[in-house]
């Protein structure tokens, strides 16, 4: 990244955190492998995050 952007890292924080969300079209899986694939996903990447935000 410094190289890249000709930026230098000037210290680390554990207080900055990032939240991201997921925008998709809402629909039924219905084939197996899909739905274990899917299921897979979700807790790998969900599994690690303390917090996660709802829209109000």
């Amino acid at each position: 990244m410094q190289r890249e952007l000709g930026v230098k890292a000037i210290g680390r924080t554990e207080a900055v955190t990032e939240q991201f969300y997921a925008i998709s079209v809402q629909r039924l899986l219905k084939h197996p492998a899909v739905v274990a694939i899917t299921s897979a996903a979700r807790q790998k990447l969900f599994r690690s995050t303390a917090r996660v935000s709802t829209p109000p």
